[in-house]
């Protein structure tokens, strides 16, 4: 089988060189000869209706576009398998001279050490509280590959040289490390995973009897039926197959995984993503045809040449459009535009014409008006930017001088790009108003310095986005971290915030951060509060997260939908306000006008208390409201004990 598995190779070898170097002057890298041509549009039904808002997108376009990639281009793929076991093989948590903790995991997708199985190999910083979000991505020539670290275990799984039997030696540990800075993401605060791609599917057509794939056949069935996956999608189902363990590893936040991916890994990370919505980001570097370049642009490479040179890569179907691209029911740009609203970051090089760097851009640009639909601004560029001038907005762009490779350039700006969607910040005005509705002037002024060394702070004791820094007369600051746990596209449904709030001690030299505690925030964006707004509880959160069930600081009873309405009734109503001195009567009616005219913003719960704010948002941040807090009387009634007015 080995003799056979070299033939097959040098033979493919030989098909690429054939249609790569002997026929180079067929290619076209002229942008006078491209084509004219009509992309589909990604917001236009296939039964010709448009699509105007997100519900239609999520419900109706969505799907339509995942069907006919799976039909036409990379093939159906099966789900979760129900017997798939994890189990750690090795831990080192004093790796890369103490820098790193790292685990090797291999992935059992049957349950059964005999059958084709996976290893994850983890990389996390020591410096961490908590889980840290991480970068995965597939690797081409085997873990040990990526990095010289000699306690990586080398690969099993068949490699490309045939040199060694294609079998993996020593002296290939380290080869690849160029392309992997370890150190680096780490010191950015950012696990890494990659899986050799092999362990998955084995990168050469032997009709499918190797890999995964055999694991599904159905009785009789020899190999794939022409709508179902390739390699590619085999390679992204290996992918979402990781993202299953991650959400086993509390060392991981798979709530922030980016999923990266180089040439034709590059094309397997843009299809898991667009099928596997749990990847918080997706990373094509030169992807080119099949990934993120236009294929109706017939540049560099063509949907006849990649299958002709890797007939195992896409579902039969693909072949269909060889030389017949403007048949294609779908096009790269709708690709990306399944990945909306999450960022996507598409990658090009300047020599790498082969990937077609202009239709690359093209795609980003021609999938943002979807990105618009789901209210982000999708790509900040109508015109290609020019060389290492990247373009950072929900979807992003660069093309850098030099080759078809991963440099230490394209790294940078995927951490800073992750550092853009994964640690933001809210900052900015930052005086409220005092209970008696009237703005101070002794409430202390942050200064752009004080926000950092917050920041900091704080960042040093959660993972979590920091979303709100507040003020309160004379000294009392308080820094707000939470997860959105939920954010519908519509403006009609509701938002809800899971986190931690801390007191803040500014001092010259440091800054306190206090014991964090944890409060639960449901927030609707429209005005004003309807009674009948089915609104979550605790209990029905999409997730668990952890600091609403912690007993000293939070409490795990929900906030039902009944209650909510008693709660809101109540602050309405300025009889039932706490009425300790007669200046305060006038702070009360105004506070119930504002539960009657702004919409409710959150409602929580902290040390037996209950506290409700309303007021205004935009874009995430708060505006002009109030808020109020109430205690349960014995006889279940509720009464408003403090309230007050606020702008952030």
């Amino acid at each position: 089988m080995r003799a056979r598995q070299g033939l097959i190779w040098s033979t493919a070898l030989v098909v690429v060189l054939t249609v790569c170097l002997g026929t180079a002057q067929e290619f076209n890298y002229d942008e006078a000869k491209v084509p004219s041509f009509t992309l589909p549009d990604p917001l236009v039904c296939l039964d010709g209706s448009q699509v105007s808002d997100a519900e239609t997108w999520k419900q109706k376009r969505r799907p339509e576009l995942v069907r006919l990639f799976e039909e036409h281009v990379y093939g159906r793929s099966p789900g979760k398998p129900e017997l798939m076991t994890f189990m750690t093989t090795s831990v080192d948590k004093n790796a890369l001279g103490g820098k790193a903790t790292r685990k090797e995991v291999t992935v059992y997708f049957t349950g059964r050490e005999q059958d084709p199985n996976m290893t994850i190999l983890v990389y996390l910083p020591n410096q961490r509280t908590g889980a840290v979000p991480a970068f995965v991505g597939l690797n081409f020539n085997g873990n040990h590959a990526i990095h010289p670290d000699p306690d990586i275990r080398i690969t099993k799984s068949w490699v490309r040289d045939s040199q060694s039997d294609h079998r993996a030696t020593e002296a290939s540990r380290g080869s690849a490390a160029s392309r992997w800075p370890v150190e680096r993401i780490l010191q950015r605060g950012y696990g890494l995973a990659t899986i050799y791609c092999g362990d998955i599917d084995p990168d050469f057509d032997d009709g499918f009897r190797n890999g995964v794939h055999p694991l599904f056949y159905r009785e009789g069935q020899t190999q794939p039926a022409p709508d179902e996956w390739g390699t590619i999608g085999a390679w992204a189902w290996g992918l979402s197959r990781a993202m299953d363990y991650f959400e086993t590893d509390p060392d991981i936040d798979h709530r922030r995984v980016a999923v990266m991916g180089h040439s034709r890994l590059g094309k397997t990370a843009l299809w898991a993503g667009a099928t596997d919505e749990r990847f918080a980001m997706i990373i094509s570097n030169e992807s080119g045809c099949g990934g993120a370049a236009l294929s109706r642009r017939q540049f560099g490479e063509t949907v006849k040449r990649i299958n002709t040179a890797f007939p195992h890569w896409f579902c039969d179907n693909f072949n269909k459009y060889n030389d017949n691209e403007d048949a294609l029911p779908v096009d790269q740009h709708e690709l990306i535009a399944l990945c909306a609203p999450r960022p996507v970051y598409v990658a090009s090089a300047e020599e790498d014409r082969w990937s077609d760097p202009r239709g690359e851009f093209l795609s980003a640009k021609h999938a943002s008006p979807v990105y618009r639909l789901l209210g982000t601004e999708g790509l900040p560029a109508d015109e290609m930017p020019g060389l290492s001038e990247p373009v950072m907005g929900t979807l992003a762009y660069h093309i850098r001088p030099g080759r078809h490779d991963v440099t230490d350039y394209d790294w940078e700006q995927y951490l800073s790009f992750a550092d853009k969607h994964f640690k933001k910040a809210q900052q900015g005005p930052l005086v409220f108003y005092d209970e008696t509705g009237v703005p101070s002037e002794i409430a202390p002024a942050l200064s752009q310095t004080d926000v950092t060394r917050i920041i900091d702070a704080v960042a040093a004791r959660t993972n979590e986005p920091i979303w709100l820094i507040r003020v309160k007369p004379p000294n009392a600051v308080w820094a707000y971290a939470s997860v959105i746990v939920y954010l519908a596209p519509q403006r009609q449904t509701v938002r809800i915030r899971a986190g931690n709030a801390f007191s803040i001690a500014l001092r010259k030299q440091e800054v306190d951060v206090s014991t964090p505690w944890t409060y639960l925030q449901v927030s609707k964006a429209e005005k004003p509060f309807a009674k009948q707004l089915s609104l979550p509880s605790a209990g029905e959160l999409p997730f668990a997260h952890p600091s609403i069930t912690a007993s000293d600081s939070a409490t795990s009873e929900p906030i039902s939908e009944e209650e909510v309405v008693r709660i809101v009734d109540c602050v309405r109503d300025p009889s039932c306000h706490e009425n300790s001195t007669p200046g305060r009567i006038s702070l009360n009616h105004r506070i119930a006008r504002d539960a009657q005219e702004l919409p409710l913003l959150g409602i929580g719960r902290h040390e037996g208390t209950i506290w409700v704010n309303f007021g205004y948002q935009h874009n995430g941040l708060w505006g002009h409201g109030s808020s109020a807090t109430l205690e349960r009387k014995p006889s279940g009634d509720y009464k408003v004990v403090r309230c007050g007015m606020w702008v952030s």
